[in-house]
């Protein structure tokens, strides 16, 4: 299927502009900006003096474009700059190196003064001829209704509707055999209705979109109601520009690793958000450029290959992860972006284009995990400009959550539980304690038995990490007031109240009293609070237990 090229217009117009041995800029009282040159004949052009309008600021409803300006002759037009007044437009009969309309949002007709034998009017909407192809050029903005594309046409071309959004209905004829993907572009796809003439060999409408006669190749997406699209299975193939500048769409999801996506397939897409699919081997020549929106998109781990410019000022994307399997990154693949943090986890790349990782802004971070990869960026402002390059230190096999562990014998602290994390190994982990009578362990789990130390090991795949496991007994102590206390003293015939203190908290504690001593005090504990009630005059003592901890307290009663 033939495609009009875009991108040869502009390099055209760039061509002559670079090459150009005389340029000066001009304005005057009729409202036209312009750049006048002289060149040699060197660009294509035959030696003279010719001039591009980039712009119009004036207030007439019917703007006539000249033949020549202060004696340069007007071959380009480039009127960008929003204009409200202008209604029509007549265009020189020389004109052919670059035409673009998209400030005069106003505009119903366009007409062409003389045969350029490259640009003509009909209906006051602008077709033109390259190669003898009948094209599409430009539908008027402020057009409305219904618009049917001239029988013979053959392309429809490069952002031939731009911002035709009052335009519900399009008819294309039989003889339309390839439409640019911009040709739409900041168009109402909602509420624009696209029929095709149902002889037409080429082209097809399909859930809504822009299609071979097949339906498997996406040429146009034209915007429904939900911001999020999920592309088909039987699409195996985007096209170049396919989303071209549509501002109600959020979330793109490829939903099959067999779609192919052609060279420039998302640029000027201005989702927040692509999903790409696993299975994808190569993020082809500026797929992504120019996503000025994009916040968040995923390189597949499959993908080998990273083409030149694929994500070249994409102006709202922060942070990038370059997959294992990466060889290749081309040239200006990331230039100009917002990127803050690039990890490239590939350690087999073989080749990094020049620019690849060039930006504007100081203090991009680039984190690589090999020295070849690091050598071959660090220092290379040729590839990195304005980057700071980071040679991070491999993680290891087997990692551990913890690596000491404090247990205590009671019913408060006495186990705890190790988290084992694997990178880049597999297998079951192998849990073993150096003295089973001071802790067990199963799954992690550690266990406390009684006090002492012992060693517990983890263990994968030859990788071994070891745990130091502290088992201790609680501490008690008896609080009168603010002061701790080892001995009680209380008259007879009277009650006195203690707080209990035990580390760690929560842990149980229970007294442990003999028979004889219940004929000298009567002691309850209860909730951490001891009460010791005098009946008999004399001295004795007993026990506050918590696990294998204990506490002997002295009692005198007198």
């Amino acid at each position: 299927m033939k495609k009009v090229c875009n991108a040869g217009i502009f390099l055209m117009l760039l061509a002559v502009l670079i090459t150009i041995n005389y340029r000066t800029a001009y304005g005057d009282d009729s409202g036209f900006d312009y750049f006048g040159y002289e060149t040699d004949g060197e660009e294509g052009l035959p030696p003279g003096k010719y001039a591009n309008i980039w712009g119009y600021t004036g207030q007439e409803e019917n703007l006539v474009i000249p033949d020549e300006v202060e004696g340069y002759k007007v071959i380009a037009v480039n009127i960008a700059d929003e204009n409200t007044f202008v209604k029509t437009v007549t265009l020189p009969s020389g004109i052919s190196e670059s035409l673009r309309l998209s400030g005069l949002t106003s505009l119903t007709d366009i007409y062409v003064s003389g045969d350029s034998g490259i640009l003509f009017s009909e209906d006051g909407i602008l077709y033109g001829k390259y190669d003898n192809i009948p094209i599409l050029m430009c539908v008027p903005q402020g057009r409305q209704g219904s618009v049917s594309v001239k029988e013979g046409t053959k392309e429809i071309g490069y952002c031939a509707f731009f911002g035709c959004k009052n335009v519900t209905e399009v008819n294309i004829p039989a003889s339309v055999e390839g439409v640019d993907g911009t040709a739409f572009a900041f168009c109402d796809g909602s509420s624009m209705n696209i029929k095709i003439d149902e002889r037409n060999e080429y082209l097809s409408i399909k859930d809504g979109m822009l299609c071979d006669k097949q339906g498997k190749s996406l040429i146009v997406y034209l915007p429904a109601d939900s911001d999020t699209v999920t592309i088909p299975d039987y699409i195996n193939r985007i096209c170049t520009e396919a989303f071209c500048s549509y501002f109600n769409l959020n979330k793109i999801i490829i939903s099959s690793a067999n779609t192919e996506l052609d060279p420039y397939a998302f640029s000027e897409c201005l989702a927040q958000e692509i999903v790409l699919p696993e299975g994808m081997k190569k993020i082809p020549f500026s797929a992504f450029t120019f996503c000025v929106n994009l916040k968040k998109i995923n390189i597949p781990s499959t993908v080998t290959e990273i083409e030149q410019n694929a994500f070249a000022y994409c102006t709202s994307l922060e942070e990038i992860t370059i997959p294992e399997n990466v060889t290749i990154i081309g040239e200006r693949a990331f230039r100009t972006t917002s990127l803050k943090n690039i990890y490239i986890e590939s350690r087999n790349i073989r080749e990094i284009g020049d620019s690849a990782f060039y930006s504007m802004e100081s203090g991009v971070n680039i984190y690589v995990h090999d020295e070849n990869t690091y050598n071959m960026i660090n220092g290379n402002e040729d590839i990195s400009y304005n980057a700071n390059v980071i040679l991070v230190k491999d993680a290891e096999p087997l990692e551990l959550d913890k690596y000491n562990v404090t247990l205590y014998t009671g019913n408060s602290k006495k186990s705890a539980t190790v988290k084992a994390v694997l990178t880049g190994i597999k297998g079951n982990v192998k849990w073993t304690t150096s003295d089973k009578s001071v802790a067990t362990v199963k799954n992690g789990k550690i266990t406390a038995v009684k006090k002492g130390r012992a060693v517990v090991t983890a263990s994968v795949s030859g990788h071994k990490k070891k745990v130091s496991v502290t088992v201790k007994n609680p501490t008690i102590t008896v609080v009168d007031g603010s002061e701790s206390i080892n001995t009680i003293k209380v008259k007879k015939g009277k009650t006195e109240f203690y707080r209990i203190s035990v580390n760690p908290a929560k842990s149980g504690v229970k007294a442990v009293i003999n028979k004889n001593s219940k004929k000298f005090a009567k002691i309850t504990l209860k909730n951490n609070t001891l009460s010791v009630k005098g009946i008999k005059k004399g001295t004795f003592t007993f026990k506050l237990q918590s696990g294998k901890g204990s506490k002997t307290v002295k009692v005198k009663v007198v």
